[in-house]
């Protein structure tokens, strides 16, 4: 096959190689083709461009239309030099071409969950102003430990829109601050929120929040964890919808949601004082014998080893246990680039590009002095050649394995690391984990990968069994989630309710975590539930905030990719009737 090249003029030659795997009936299951491509130089062509686009490969499932395949890449190698005049580099041309393939019913089924995480960013919880001569008694005051400054600062005014809180101090040079309040790349693991001698600590200590009406801070709280919460709650429910959507066309998802398999591939965790660390993660395979006792575990080594081959913790980073208190595990925006914060005007397929980490919410162990290396075990493997590289196209630099259920070991490999947390330090922060996509294979099919052998070990929605999709459900991914164009989860007068004194959300004593995403999902998922058995018909009974009260047009959102938000209904403002 011959094309020109649009912008170069160069002649570009692709040859295609296909190879077919078969499973064990003889049945074609995908196909693999790698595309080659060469090029006739004429003198405009760019320096370097030659190395730029060598080979992209892919694997397909069941399919033997070659002339779709030429179709896919020809576009993208026509469009070598894009539109702004940079040269695509070989794997953002083979990353691209990949992701233009998937179809836009996939895009479509997104759309309503990228209008509430939207409304989400843009919903005002809670405003205070003391330009508001009727309560300027009310007084607050910020204290900024990471400055030079010993002495607080009176504030202005304060507002918590989505889940940033906004602060203005007082003066002639006043100053703005804008505390994040879940993670993201400017603030990793320091997201708390700790009430603690009537001050708000929020930033693990950075900064200390006082308000000389303790009613009013604790109703600040309340809603900052609310926020927290439903904007978790929109990245669970948007986890379920790529698995559902996007997983039904991946050719190896059968194997994915077969839990007789450890699943080990490289990725990224975050921990505190290092940063981003490449690990290789290995999680183990579920047994048929299913008691509560037994301890399934996802661990994170500093290295790829071969079965049986770890001999002390100093190889180990850290391990998630299902023995300890587990809550969420979900898709979550890239925390390691700062292009992934939910921009105003972002497209779904841009806010999709960015969506590339995991966030697991529960307790991490980390090894330290004195824990037993003689408990650590690798589950052995007899995998044949067969089920390697499945769940991934491999590379010559890395590779993904399963391990067979017929594994050599027996009750030994159930307890596949530790119960050694004497000699552990424990995280209750959670971890972030960034699968690292193999070439050739798309970022959110990684996630997939990635997510799913996690949540058969953690039990959580369902699996290993059948996912739970209910939304009355409080193990759903799903749950609560609300129906366009209704962008609340909780009604306006069950806030109501929350804000009442006699509520009191630090006295939750079922709670097994002091994070405070563990403690706001804990929490509001506890109180939603509560509300939804209490009135099966809340949604027409209630008043809910609707996308008309954002500035939004139903019927134009699902048309388009960029939502653009007025200013919101306030959940809580300064009146004093309100909060108090």
């Amino acid at each position: 096959m011959k094309f020109l090249n649009r912008d170069t003029k160069d002649q570009v030659l692709l040859e295609v190689t296909s190879s077919r795997r078969f499973d064990n009936k003889g049945n074609i299951y995908a196909e693999e083709n790698e595309i080659q491509s060469t090029f006739n130089s004429s003198p405009q062509k760019p320096k370097n461009f030659k190395e730029k686009l060598s080979k992209i490969n892919i694997t397909t499932w069941k399919s033997n239309d070659t002339n779709d395949l030429e179709n896919s890449y020809s576009y993208q190698i026509n469009s070598g030099i894009t539109s702004k005049g940079h040269n695509l580099t070989h794997d953002q041309i083979a990353s691209k071409a990949i992701f233009e393939k998937i179809p836009p019913s996939f895009y479509t089924s997104l759309k309503p969950l990228f209008v509430l995480l939207k409304s989400q960013q843009s919903k005002l919880y809670f405003e205070w102003s003391l330009n508001n001569n009727s309560y300027n008694t009310i007084s607050w005051l910020i204290q900024d430990i990471t400055s030079n400054s010993d002495s607080p600062k009176k504030i202005q005014s304060i507002s918590l829109k989505g889940t940033d809180l906004i602060i203005y101090t007082e003066g002639f040079n006043p100053l703005k601050y804008k505390i994040r309040l879940i993670d993201d790349y400017r603030c990793i693991g320091i997201s708390n929120i700790d009430f603690i001698n009537n001050s708000l600590i929020i930033q693990n200590g950075n900064f200390e929040l006082r308000c000389s009406n303790l009613p009013i801070l604790l109703n600040l709280q309340k809603l900052c964890l609310l926020s927290i919460f439903e904007c978790n709650q929109i990245f669970k429910s948007l986890t379920g919808m790529v698995i559902a959507s996007l997983g039904s066309t991946m050719f190896n998802m059968h194997i994915i949601l077969d839990s007789t398999f450890c699943f080990r591939d490289w990725c990224e965790i975050y921990i505190e004082g290092k940063g981003w660390t490449k690990a290789w993660c290995h999680v183990d395979k579920l047994h048929s014998n299913k008691k509560k006792s037994v301890n399934y575990t996802i661990k994170f080594f500093k290295e790829k080893k071969p079965d049986s081959a770890i001999k002390n913790k100093s190889e180990l980073f850290c391990f998630i246990s299902s023995l300890k208190p587990i809550k969420d595990i979900f898709f979550y925006p890239d925390c390691k680039n700062s292009h992934s914060s939910i921009k105003e005007n972002i497209s779904i397929h841009e806010f999709l590009e960015s969506v590339r980490i995991i966030k697991f919410v529960g307790n991490v162990s980390f090894p330290k002095k004195g824990f037993h290396s003689k408990n650590i075990s690798h589950s052995t493997s007899n995998a044949s050649s067969k089920s390697k590289g499945l769940l991934h196209k491999s590379s010559p630099s890395r590779s993904s394995s399963t391990s067979s259920n017929t594994s050599s070991t027996s009750g030994a490999s159930h307890n596949c690391i530790t119960n050694d947390f004497e000699n552990c330090i424990t995280s209750e922060n959670g971890l972030l984990i960034r699968p690292i996509p193999h070439n050739g294979v798309n970022h959110l099919e990684t996630l997939i990968s990635f997510i799913i052998p996690m949540m058969n070990v953690t039990s959580l929605y369902g699996r290993p069994g059948h996912f739970k999709n209910g939304r009355e459900d409080i193990n759903s991914l799903m749950f609560g989630l609300p129906n366009l164009p209704v962008v609340d989860y909780f009604s306006l007068e069950e806030i109501s309710t929350l804000l009442e004194p006699s509520i009191d959300i630090n006295q939750n004593q079922d709670c097994m975590s002091h994070d405070t995403t563990f403690q706001s999902m804990d929490f509001y998922s506890k109180y939603l539930s509560s509300k939804m058995k209490e009135q099966p018909t809340r949604s027409q009974d209630f008043e809910f905030t609707h996308l008309k009260d954002l500035g939004v047009e139903y019927s134009n959102t699902l048309e388009t990719n960029k939502v653009a938000m007025d200013v919101p209904r306030v959940y809580c403002s300064d009146s004093a009737e309100t909060l108090i």
